[in-house]
C-alpha cells in the first residue's frame, strides 16, 4: 500500500462488477447475486458509506449501520437517514468526520459509475466481487491503471443457490500515488 501518515483515513472502492466491467443496467444490477449482497454488508457495516443518488435511488432507502452519503447535484435532495452532498469533496470531507465518530479508519465508496470514476484517485484499496458473466448494461466500472494498482488476492465466494453466476473476489491496493483527501 503506498505510504500514508498513521491514522490516515482510507478510501475504499467496493463493487460488483462483470468480467466486462459492467456493474448496472438501467439503474439495477444485471444479476442476482445474494452472495454478493452480503459481502458487500460485511465489507461497508459500521462504516461512511459514499454513493451517488442514481445508486442510492435503486437501494431505495439508507442501510443499517452505515452512515449514508449521497452526492448530487439536486441541492433539494433528501431522504431519511441519509446525508445529502453536492460534490465528491463535500462527500468526504463528511466522511471523515463521521468515520472519526465511529472510531474507525475507512471510507467506503459505493457507486455508481461517475463516483467510482471520481473516487478513484483518493482510493487506497479496491475490493471488487467479479461475477463470471459478461452481461449487458449501460454503467461500467473504470480500469484499474496496473501502474497504479496492484492485485493482491483473488478468493472465490462460496456459491448459494440463488446466485446467477460464480463469483471471486478481486483485492487490489494501490501502489501508486494517491490523491489527498479535500480539506476539511
Amino acid at each position: 500500500m503506498p505510504h500514508q501518515a498513521p491514522g490516515a483515513l482510507h478510501v475504499t472502492i467496493v463493487v460488483a462488477m462483470g468480467r466486462n466491467r459492467v456493474i448496472g443496467s438501467e439503474g439495477d444490477m444485471p444479476w442476482q447475486m445474494p452472495t454478493s449482497l452480503r459481502n458487500f454488508r460485511k465489507l461497508t457495516i459500521g462504516r461512511p458509506m459514499i454513493m451517488g443518488r442514481k445508486t442510492f435511488q435503486s437501494i431505495g432507502k439508507a442501510l443499517d449501520g452505515r452512515d449514508t452519503i449521497v452526492v448530487t447535484r439536486n441541492r433539494g435532495f433528501a431522504a431519511d437517514g441519509v446525508h445529502s452532498t453536492t460534490s465528491l469533496a463535500e462527500a468526504l470531507r463528511l466522511a471523515a468526520t463521521l468515520a472519526a465518530r465511529r472510531g474507525v479508519d475507512e471510507v467506503i465508496i459505493a457507486g455508481g459509475g461517475e463516483i467510482y470514476a471520481l473516487a478513484l484517485p483518493y482510493a487506497t484499496r479496491a475490493i471488487v466481487d467479479v461475477i463470471d458473466a459478461e452481461p449487458v448494461g449501460d454503467t461500467v466500472f473504470p480500469e484499474l491503471d496496473t501502474a497504479d494498482w496492484r492485485l493482491v488476492s483473488t478468493v472465490p465466494l462460496a456459491r448459494l443457490p440463488k446466485d446467477e453466476f460464480p463469483a471471486s473476489v478481486a483485492t487490489y491496493e494501490r501502489i501508486g500515488v494517491v490523491k489527498s483527501l479535500p480539506e476539511t
